[in-house]
């Protein structure tokens, strides 16, 4: 009611205020497009101002207090001039956020005459703030409802991105910490296993053979052995000679004089007691090497 009042108050003393005697010759005009609005909804009013041509006259920008408005944006259009008058035009956007009824706008045109300056008001121009909430009646009643709805919830990607970075770097600190010791486990697992496949496929074979089972040779002992260790130390062992292979082990005479015997089997169709036990012995080889092997990845 307050602000009601004062609008009023500033409405007749704008009808009060005395012009001089330029300023009679000055048309001032300001208009809303709306006879009514919502609180916050945009509305456009159109200020115009036809004055002598000789004069300086200003309209106000976005600087200019439009209360109780805000404003929203602004278009001016050119100067339109005839031979005694110019027009002067602008439309201004403005939005409403307060709760009176009734409010009302006038807007001034600025006069500038060397270094002095006037101001000229329009007339003021009313505009209708329609009711959002209205009161509700006795006989209105609530429903009470607690069942549960599923919201659809937006996925957060900055989120989502922050504990992926934060993932990587976790990963890559483990890595720094954990990485030798489990790269290290990895390999004796890969070991282990290659040894365990090998001994199964070499002892089912030497059972075969000194079970004579024809489709069993001792060429294929001996490249079951062969490949295996070519795998293990990553050796050409199924190309190298006898004498090669056993310059490679610790104890040379001792694998050198279990290959000879075999090559004498293999080469010569011989027989000999030893032909078993040097496939045995074999054996023994890969598996102080597969540990050694062990050993020297454990201290890497």
């Amino acid at each position: 009611m307050l602000k009601r009042f004062l609008y009023f108050i500033i409405f007749c003393c704008s009808l009060a205020l005395p012009v001089s005697g330029f300023a009679q010759e000055i048309e001032l005009r300001g208009q809303f497009s709306d006879q009514s609005l919502k609180v916050g909804q945009p509305v456009m009013y159109t200020f115009t101002v036809r004055y002598p041509r000789h004069l300086n006259v200003l309209l106000p920008d976005s600087t200019f207090n439009f209360a109780p408005f805000e404003i929203v944006d602004k278009t001016y259009y050119p100067t339109v001039s005839d031979s005694l008058y110019s027009t002067d035009s602008v439309i201004y956007t403005l939005a409403t956020f307060e709760l009176d009824s009734v409010q009302l706008l006038r807007m001034p045109a600025y006069v500038i005459q060397g270094g002095d300056s006037s101001v000229v008001f329009s007339s003021p121009d009313t505009v209708f703030v329609e009711e959002m909430i209205s009161v509700l009646t006795d006989s209105a009643t609530f429903v009470e409802h607690i069942a549960y709805t599923d919201v659809e919830y937006e996925f957060n990607y900055p989120y989502a991105i922050a504990g992926t970075l934060a993932g990587l770097l976790i990963l890559v600190m483990l890595g720094f910490v954990f990485g030798k010791p489990l790269q290290r486990r990895y390999r004796i697992y890969k070991l282990r296993k290659g040894y365990r496949k090998y001994e199964k496929a070499y002892q089912e074979a030497l059972a075969a053979y000194e079970a004579k089972n024809e489709h069993v040779q001792p060429e294929g002992l001996l490249n079951i052995w062969k490949s295996y260790m070519e795998q293990l130390e990553s050796i050409p062992y199924t190309r190298l000679t006898t004498k090669e292979i056993a310059a490679l082990q610790r104890h040379e005479q001792q694998l050198s004089d279990v290959l000879r015997i075999i090559d004498r089997g293999i080469y010569g169709r011989l027989s000999d007691n030893r032909f078993s036990a040097s496939f045995r012995e074999l054996q023994k080889v890969a598996r102080e090497s597969f540990e050694s092997k062990v050993k020297e990845v454990q201290h890497a």
